[in-house]
């Protein structure tokens, strides 16, 4: 457990680094809207999701840890050999270099390009290189290239970064990316879950390095601002950001206006969903064709009866 004296020995680390600028070394124009609007300073993605994130997170993303993850993706999704997966936001590619292992086509696609480098050194590493790629971009503009695709999976808290008609327009583009049957899915932290347990300070700790995240959450917008604090071999390094945390029913509304169908939500990979569950994974799927009009008009409103039916049977496919 983290003490205060511990959070008080990062506060008073070695000098901070230099700010970050917007703009990437690639040249990529990266977006202020990552740490939210009304922040004081752009962050890069690399400054927030780079290779001290990873000194910190690695030593729980156990190749265990993402083989179940990757099991449940197989099953909720339902996908066949040679099915076609974005994996938005792929980080250094552990669960997209684990589905291109079983058989998949797999395009990754991250803003941080340190990331992108790692994964396709990994993908290279495990002999999937042929059927995957990974491609440095800003997740609001999803590769149609190699669509559409069979499934879209979106992991690890990465959605809800920019305002909310910016999130919905993201969310329509998935869609559009989707071939008719395919399915989305979304791996976010239960706003439920922080409302009724919040947890201001959070610290990873490693030797004597620190990770310290300061988070405030705004009841009025439903954004979760974070101060996040790094302090790894006497370096001291700050960044900010702030990202949306949508209740369940915003979610599920959004996602049945846009047009998706057979909603499920979970609170873990498998868990039945609470209101005490950490986590929040939602899928939907794309319709294999438009509803008619004017049985959409009669029929009960479908989404919110697909969920309390998904609520009682989390392990149902939908």
């Amino acid at each position: 457990m983290t003490t205060d004296r511990q959070v008080a020995r990062a506060e008073a680390g070695a000098p901070a680094a230099a700010a970050s600028s917007a703009t990437g070394s690639s040249g990529v124009r990266e977006p202020a809207a990552l740490i939210g609007g009304g922040a004081p300073a752009p962050a890069r993605s690399h400054d927030l999701f780079g290779a001290d994130y990873l000194h910190f997170y690695r030593p729980i993303l156990t190749p265990e840890r993402t083989a179940r993850e990757v099991d449940f993706l197989q099953r909720v999704l339902g996908l066949c050999p040679e099915d076609r997966v974005l994996d938005l936001c792929c980080g250094h590619g552990r669960h997209a270099i684990a589905l291109a292992a079983r058989g998949y086509r797999v395009t990754g696609v991250d803003l941080s390009a340190p990331a992108v480098a790692l994964a396709r050194r990994a993908a290279r590493a495990a002999g999937v290189a042929d059927r995957i790629r990974f491609v440095r971009g800003d997740m609001r503009r999803p590769p149609v290239a190699d669509g559409p695709y069979h499934a879209v999976v979106n992991l690890f808290s990465s959605f809800g970064y920019f305002d909310d008609a910016a999130n919905a327009e993201l969310l329509r583009r998935l869609f559009a990316a989707l071939r008719p049957g395919g399915r989305l899915l979304l791996d976010l932290r239960n706003r439920e879950h922080w409302v009724r347990h919040p947890h201001p300070v959070h610290c990873r700790e490693i030797g004597s390095d620190l990770f310290v995240d300061f988070s405030e959450f705004d009841p009025l917008v439903g954004r979760l601002a974070v101060r996040r604090l790094f302090v790894r071999a006497g370096r001291r390094r700050e960044v900010r950001l702030s990202f949306r945390l949508y209740a369940y029913t915003e979610l599920r509304d959004l996602l049945a206006a846009i047009g998706f169908s057979d909603l499920q939500v979970w609170g873990g990979f498998g868990e039945p969903y609470s209101c005490d569950a950490e986590r929040m994974i939602v899928a939907a799927r794309r319709p294999l064709s438009a509803p008619r009009a004017d049985a959409a008009r009669s029929a009960p409103p479908p989404a919110r009866r697909r969920a309390r039916a998904v609520l009682t049977h989390p392990d149902s496919r939908g």
